[in-house]
């Protein structure tokens, strides 16, 4: 039977192998959850770290404290964006090794290895298809290549989307809106100022969408009570799947986007 294609050494795929690591336990996350202050860990390795007098932990990574729930580690979070990582650093690997698999031949048979077989996620020859694969799912290499470059695209499409929000997230950023001098000012998570963006505008209720480094972007809405309509929308925020949260403070509602 062909041998199984090692992984790919490129930095893209090395910086995701990263990523997939667990600090604590140094191995791939294992049911992954997510602390407020945005680090992820095994399950396990939470449940194995110590607690102070009032049953709360530190963040290995920032100290940040914690207070656990009743229901124990279990409770927090589950890291769904590490899952989503991990079904891309397979597709990498994958659309990464096919390519040059085509002029390659079986180490058993000395046959052109064309095809990939799913269930055991390696390449293989028409020997090894007809005498150990018979009844898998498999198909040719450049089809394969094909189908996995297509789940890697949609496996990216929300990502893009959520660029920004992850770039604050990292850089520890916190916005502040001004209301009084109608302005948005951009802090570091120490407290220092940054910039600030945003004047008093002509129409008011509008939404008015800026970069995180505060160049316009659009605006949309008016003032009123009716559908996309606005009297004092003062909270926004993004949900995971990156659709826009509006509140409007005088119409008591939340819009969506």
């Amino acid at each position: 039977m062909a041998t199984k294609p090692s992984s790919s050494s490129s930095p893209v795929l090395l910086k995701l192998e990263e990523w997939l690591t667990c600090p604590v336990c140094l191995e791939h996350f294992t049911n992954p959850k997510i602390l407020p202050c945005h680090h992820s860990f095994c399950q396990h390795c939470l449940e194995g770290l110590p607690l102070d007098w009032r049953n709360d932990l530190f963040c290995p990574t920032c100290r940040h404290r914690t207070e656990l729930p009743e229901e124990g580690a279990g409770a927090f979070p589950v890291a769904f964006h590490l899952n989503n990582l991990k079904e891309m650093q397979s597709l990498m690997k994958k659309t990464s090794v096919l390519p040059n698999l085509q002029e390659a031949t079986c180490s058993d048979h000395g046959k052109p290895l064309e095809f990939f077989c799913e269930t055991c996620d390696t390449v293989i020859c028409s020997h090894c298809l007809v005498h150990n694969h018979k009844h898998h799912e498999y198909d040719l290499i450049t089809d394969s290549y094909t189908k996995h470059c297509q789940k890697l695209r949609e496996c990216l499409l929300p990502v893009e989307g959520k660029k920004e929000a992850l770039k604050n997230v990292l850089q520890g950023l916190v916005y502040v809106t001004d209301y009084g001098n109608h302005r948005i000012q951009k802090f570091s998570s120490d407290g220092k100022f940054m910039s600030q963006f945003g004047t008093y505008g002509s129409y008011p209720g509008q939404t008015v969408a800026f970069t995180s480094d505060g160049v316009f972007v659009n605006s949309f809405g008016s003032k009123g009570n009716n559908i996309e309509q606005f009297i004092c929308p003062s909270g926004l925020a993004f949900d995971k799947d990156g659709f826009l949260h509006v509140c409007d403070f005088n119409n008591d509602r939340l819009a969506v986007y």
